[in-house]
């Protein structure tokens, strides 16, 4: 995959697209001219899954923590009337994969590249049932406090809530938190954390 030249992925662009010029298909998405030089530079593994086990979630954490760009984008389906929606997260927060991976300037600066993801949040007169029945929340919440950098690198809030939707109870989800922030920062002597986690039952 890292070997392919610029000319062989936009021939495999054409076999997928009937034709179609990468060039001006990357263009008309990005807005911006594609980069031949920094095209195939850099590279992530995502792996796309409904739920890992807890040795794999460790050995992407291990990776990460030694700059490999690997990260789990975790997804659920719900039934909505006649719809199917899919709702997605990250295990690891995709800013930091993207820094891991390796990227070339461009004429724009030196950046990462858009992983085409958009962020939204819920506020204003939305209610708790609103945010449930659109599933903005799906499982429960989790709120944390203390030292701000520790639980932020840790993704605490975020790996409690993502173990309630695979079924955990608060108390296991907030142990697996607490689990990861040790982990992540083994001197737990020189700080103090603590998370609240609450499921819908």
């Amino acid at each position: 995959m890292n070997r392919l030249t610029f000319d062989q992925i936009a021939q495999i662009y054409r076999r997928y697209s009937s034709g179609g010029d990468l060039g001006s298909a990357f263009k008309q998405r990005f807005g911006q001219p594609l980069d031949e030089d920094a095209l195939n530079a850099s590279h992530q593994i995502i792996i796309v899954a409904a739920g890992l086990d807890d040795s794999t979630e460790r050995i992407i954490g291990y990776l990460n923590e030694r700059e490999i760009p690997i990260n789990v984008l975790f997804f659920q389906v719900f039934d909505h009337g006649a719809d199917n929606l899919i709702s997605r997260t990250w295990m690891i927060d995709p800013g930091e994969t993207h820094s891991n991976a390796a990227t070339v300037p461009t004429k724009r600066g030196d950046r990462g590249p858009w992983n085409g993801e958009f962020s939204a949040s819920f506020g204003g007169d939305c209610t708790l049932d609103e945010a449930r029945k659109f599933e903005f929340i799906s499982a429960g919440g989790a709120v944390c406090t203390g030292l701000g950098e520790i639980v932020l690198r840790a993704l605490a809030s975020f790996v409690a809530v993502e173990r309630l939707r695979t079924g955990a109870t608060p108390q296991e989800a907030a142990d697996e938190a607490i689990r990861r922030i040790a982990r992540k920062n083994p001197n737990v002597a020189d700080y103090q954390v603590g998370i609240l986690v609450l499921d819908f039952a």
